[in-house]
């Protein structure tokens, strides 16, 4: 398989592996839509697939493992000069095979083939397990010469990733194709499987308070939460179990008090949006 790559903002091709250092900056991987964005119409005009062209999906995954191969560069190549930059292109030529690609590069005056083929390693890894649930997270599909380090930091950025990505429908199929030594294509179609956090337990929470309001019907209070005086968290929702303690949100709403509260704060989907569960409040004079 060719290899492409940008020298001077123009793209080349090459069958060697041996690139210009600093002149040069290397393709490592593409995302590439599962058909052909643009058809010839006529000897004047290009037809394109409106629904594929900038693809949410497709662009939010080549973003995060941008970011994850940025990570992955200052951690292991920390004393070279190297970043990572995403480019989404059309060919000229509409019967080109894959002719819309969005582009991983690595840049800079230390960029190698080396640094290159790392990070195409990185990006298989990654990419092949994006969207399986598995129980030993190594065992899927080998480790492409990666060193024990390399895959304890991939899987980290792996996991973020399937986070950011839960539950997304994937609504144009689309291929991540690596180009270093590790030459691997994974395709995704369908939707990205529902992240499984590990939530922390359930906590109880007290403090002080301004009422900001309340929805009845919802059983939902809105505090301001206070610290010496001063507002630290504006309007924090509480759900509310116990019906009787609307009647001292309103009185203290009314008479313009601030109130003591004790509640669970109860995780139930993800360890950043916990449910707040309001227990006991006290009206303070």
């Amino acid at each position: 398989m060719k290899q492409e790559i940008f020298r001077h903002g123009e793209v080349q091709s090459s069958g060697s592996h041996e690139l210009t250092v600093g002149s040069t900056n290397y393709v490592f991987a593409q995302l590439c839509p599962e058909s052909s964005s643009l058809k010839q119409f006529d000897g004047d005009w290009l037809e394109f697939d409106e629904k594929d062209v900038g693809c949410r999906i497709r662009n939010k995954t080549a973003r995060a493992l941008e970011s994850s191969c940025l990570s992955f560069a200052k951690c292991f190549f920390s004393g070279a000069d190297v970043g990572i930059v995403l480019k989404n292109l059309i060919a000229k030529d509409c019967n080109r095979t894959k002719n819309q690609r969005t582009v991983l590069l690595s840049v800079g005056n230390d960029a190698s083939q080396e640094i290159s083929d790392s990070l195409s390693k990185a990006v298989a890894f990654m990419t092949e397990r994006l969207k399986q649930s598995q129980p030993d997270m190594l065992s899927a599909d080998g480790t492409h010469g990666l060193t024990m380090k390399e895959i304890t930091f991939l899987l980290e950025q792996n996991e973020k990733i399937r986070a950011s990505l839960s539950g997304d429908i994937i609504t144009h199929p689309f291929g991540v194709e690596t180009l270093g030594s590790s030459q691997v294509l994974v395709a995704f179609a369908g939707r990205f499987d529902d992240y499984e956090y590990d939530l922390p337990p359930a906590e109880e929470i007290n403090g002080v308070a301004i009422v900001d309001g309340f929805r009845e019907f919802h059983n939902s209070v809105y505090l301001s939460l206070t610290a010496n005086n001063e507002v630290i968290e504006v309007s924090k929702q509480f759900l509310i179990q116990d019906t009787t303690l609307i009647k001292k949100i309103a009185e203290a709403k009314h008479l313009k008090k601030s109130v003591r509260y004790i509640a669970d704060k109860v995780f139930e989907k993800t360890p950043d949006k916990p449910t707040l569960i309001l227990k006991e409040v006290e009206i303070l004079r």
